[in-house]
């Protein structure tokens, strides 16, 4: 049973449904000689009508409210634990496998030796002052502290080439030397080896 009763034309007699404002058959206008089956039924629908109405804009103001509502929060949207993957996060899983090389440390250089002390040695004996005759001979040698240092070139003097005369010895690398007394009197004999330097008395006698 429908909830709605129709109504009568009042030009054709003919029935209609009372949501319609003319007749379907004459198209004439629906007014106050229309024939109602029912006064009551014309205002309940007109009740379901605005229901109908209230309903439908209710529906839209939800739905647009949820898409602006979506659009403002990306995140609600998408959840985080559904993202891919990046390359930085595999990295950053796998960074501790990876074998660090150890970084290469260079030795600071080692300053070259230097000559600490030097003597005039006669054999095993420090010598600082001796005695030859004239044409009498004596061979000397340097002693060098540190020894083993490279590249010496050790430098033999006479203040006095007239007293006694001081020759370096071949194939010694200037580390011995032969004194040979040349007229009497007393001069010094100077051994120099990279700036350090020692004094031995000569004495000639006749």
């Amino acid at each position: 049973m429908s909830l709605l009763k129709e109504i009568k034309c009042g030009r054709c007699d003919r029935l209609y449904s009372p949501l319609l404002l003319r007749c379907p058959n004459c198209h004439a206008r629906r007014g106050a000689k229309s024939k109602y089956a029912n006064y009551g039924d014309l205002r309940r629908g007109r009740i379901i009508i605005c229901l109908a109405l209230i309903f439908v804009v209710s529906a839209a103001i939800i739905v647009l409210a949820t898409s602006v509502g979506g659009a403002d929060n990306p995140a609600a949207t998408t959840p985080s634990q559904n993202l891919p993957a990046t390359d930085d996060d595999i990295h950053t899983v796998n960074s501790p496998d990876i074998d660090t090389p150890e970084p290469i440390t260079t030795p600071p250089d080692t300053p070259p030796p230097v000559v600490e002390s030097v003597k005039i040695m006669y054999g095993s004996t420090v010598k600082t002052d001796f005695s030859i005759k004239v044409g009498e001979s004596v061979n000397l040698k340097a002693k060098i502290t540190p020894s083993g240092i490279e590249g010496l070139e050790p430098v033999w003097e006479s203040t006095d080439s007239n007293i006694f005369d001081v020759v370096v010895k071949a194939d010694s690398g200037g580390m011995s030397v032969k004194v040979t007394g040349i007229k009497a009197g007393n001069a010094k004999l100077v051994l120099t080896v990279d700036g350090k330097s020692v004094e031995c008395i000569v004495r000639v006698r006749a």
